[in-house]
């Protein structure tokens, strides 16, 4: 078994915290032990430690061992922070630029009793009391095991977890390659020691208000030992570096101004402390509000987004808007930006709805583009035009109206409506003179269907005037003869 004993220096006014009580057993974590190489990561909410201190040994408790011990011949354990209290997604691995390495060990037994098996760390990790605790641990073994069980508490999503008998590398960061979800978090055991008096706190709750198309107002939570703050900004495209703006200040409140419309910021805030000392940064991102469009001809072809195959999340252009109760988390995201240069007129993406009859499954999915300034743009001065084409073997059905509200469907109001079943592209010109409300947002509707599916791609959206001599539509020949037509 692992040696539990007390870190020399720290022993003599450390504290213990309990996370979790559960009494449901796992071999999947925290040591992977399942497989004979893994990668798992843990997150304990901030909340359940309290206050701020210096980690020197973490514990996890022992339900089942094996009737003979478990030999690892590699293991590490890391600790980080990180602000979410869940894993969004199967990959979302801390870097392991942010993890610090707080043990390691050779060739040594997993335990062999019950109860709570504590590890002291190599290396104390320094923990602000912020942001949430990550525990990552990397092993590897000749052999696996279902024998050894840890209790967990049921948390959704707060473990992730791989593991391979066959592949070492599984013990390494996994970079971007995905893992398990899991909510069988284990009960964990920390020992914590004070802070040491010149130690310089970062800030806490650090947030965003009145955010315009120019301008934001960033607050945060004074520190308890900053005598001033350093704020830095940039685009959220832009590495930090020389691309950043700084400020200097003593509030805990700043005004940021002449920022870029519809654009995504990254900011950050750290201490500066009288020990002279900076704290970790605290960092968030925001994006500036969408200006009314002032200038016409409005062109969207797509490219200039990244494009996915996924309908689980949405990424519609900046400043667009789609709307899609379905309950499928399959096709959540619709309407996309997708990517597949068989279904776009130009370049790789194309706009792309996919809607199924399957009542609550799916829905009307609508994507709403950004808003006009009708001052200078009255809605019936204006016409929309694009390229269709089904998606497969389905019918593409698409209705333009316009809305007051891109949250509320109810205020969609249909002008017209266009329907494909070619499999190469065919234009559309919709004029919206008859529209007579005071919505300034045109949208996309692709109608859930009464059966089969309604799928199909857009591209090369164009929003313009009307011109005085438009061009002729529905055009047909009723009748012909050896020298005339009619």
């Amino acid at each position: 078994m692992l040696l539990t004993m007390s870190i020399s220096g720290f022993a003599q006014d450390t504290t213990t915290i309990t996370i979790g009580n559960g009494t449901t057993t796992t071999y999947y974590l925290p040591f992977g032990n399942w497989w004979k190489n893994s990668w798992t990561q843990m997150i304990y909410p901030a909340s359940a430690i309290t206050d701020p201190g210096i980690i020197t040994s973490i514990g996890f408790h022992v339900s089942d061992v094996p009737a003979s011990p478990m030999q690892f011949n590699d293991l590490h354990i890391y600790l980080g922070t990180t602000q979410s209290l869940t894993h969004a997604n199967s990959s979302s691995w801390l870097p392991l630029a942010d993890l610090t390495e707080v043990f390691s060990a050779t060739n040594g037994p997993l335990p062999a009793d019950t109860g709570w098996l504590t590890i002291p760390l190599d290396n104390p990790f320094p923990y602000d009391g912020i942001d949430n605790l990550v525990i990552v641990i990397s092993k590897k073994m000749d052999n696996y095991t279902s024998s050894l069980k840890f209790h967990y508490t049921s948390t959704t999503d707060a473990a992730l977890y791989r593991g391979s008998d066959s592949d070492q590398s599984y013990a390494d960061h996994p970079g971007n390659a995905t893992g398990t979800k899991s909510s069988y978090l284990p009960n964990l055991q920390l020992t914590i020691a004070p802070m040491s008096s010149d130690f310089c706190y970062a800030v806490k709750n650090l947030s965003t208000t009145s955010v315009t198309s120019t301008e934001a107002t960033l607050t945060w939570q004074s520190s308890i030992s900053a005598i001033n703050y350093v704020v830095q900004y940039k685009e959220a495209n832009q590495p930090w570096d020389e691309n950043a703006f700084e400020v200097i200040t003593s509030d805990t409140t700043v005004d940021l101004y002449a920022l870029t419309t519809s654009t995504a910021y990254d900011v950050r805030v750290a201490s500066l402390c009288g020990s002279g000392d900076t704290s970790v940064w605290r960092s968030i991102t925001f994006t500036t509000s969408c200006e009314e469009i002032t200038e016409l001809p409005l062109s969207v072809d797509f490219d200039d987004v990244a494009g996915t195959t996924s309908g689980t999340t949405n990424n519609l252009p900046i400043c667009w808007n789609y709307l899609n109760n379905g309950t499928s988390s399959t096709y959540a995201g619709y309407p996309i930006v997708y990517n597949s240069s068989t279904y776009a007129f130009s370049g790789s993406n194309s706009l792309r709805f996919y809607t199924y009859s399957t009542a609550g499954t799916y829905d009307d999915q609508i994507a709403i583009l950004p808003p006009i300034d009708v001052t200078m743009y009255p809605i019936n001065t204006l016409q929309v035009s694009f390229g269709a084409i089904r998606y497969s073997t389905y019918t593409l059905t698409i209705v333009v109206g316009v809305m007051t509200n891109p949250g509320d469907k109810t205020t969609f109001v249909p002008v017209d409506t266009i329907t494909t079943s070619s499999n190469t592209y065919g234009f559309y010109e919709i004029q919206l003179s008859d529209y007579e409300g005071t919505g300034n947002y045109i949208a996309l509707m692709a109608p859930q269907p009464t059966s089969s599916y309604n799928a199909g791609c857009l591209d090369n959206i164009e929003v313009n005037l009307i011109p005085a001599c438009t061009r002729p539509s529905s055009l047909a020949m009723v009748s012909s003869t050896e020298t005339s037509a009619t």
